[in-house]
C-alpha cells in the first residue's frame, strides 16, 4: 500500500509541474503566482507532500527517496506529450539511465 502512496505523489507532483509551467508566463512573478494553472500546480505539489509524508512514515528514507526519480521519466512524457516539448535521444537516454539507477538503488 505504501507504494501506491508513493505512486500517488510522484503523480501529483508531476501533475503539479506541468501546471506550474503552464502558469509560468511573461508576466512579473506576482501576477503569474496567481494564474489558475499555478495555483493548481501549488494545490497538486501540496497533495504530494501529504501522500510523501505517509510514505516517509513507512519506509526507510534510503528506500523512498529513489522512488522520486520517477518524476523523470514522468516529466518527460508530460513534456512531450502535452506540453509538446521536443525530447531528444540525449534526453531518452538520460532518463533510460535514471531507471536503470532507481532498479539498482531497490535493490
Amino acid at each position: 500500500m505504501v507504494y501506491l502512496y508513493a505512486l500517488a505523489a510522484v503523480a501529483l507532483g508531476t501533475s503539479g509541474q506541468a501546471c506550474l509551467k503552464m502558469g509560468a508566463t511573461d508576466l512579473p512573478v506576482m501576477k503569474a503566482v496567481l494564474q489558475p494553472w499555478t495555483l493548481l500546480g501549488l494545490l497538486l505539489y501540496g497533495g504530494a507532500m501529504l501522500f510523501w509524508l505517509v510514505v516517509l512514515s513507512k519506509l526507510p528514507l534510503s528506500t523512498a527517496y529513489p522512488l522520486l526519480a520517477l518524476n523523470f521519466v514522468l516529466i518527460l512524457l508530460v513534456s512531450a506529450v502535452f506540453l509538446k516539448e521536443p525530447v531528444g535521444v540525449s534526453k531518452i537516454l538520460g532518463v533510460t539511465f535514471i531507471v536503470c539507477g532507481i532498479v539498482l538503488a531497490g535493490r
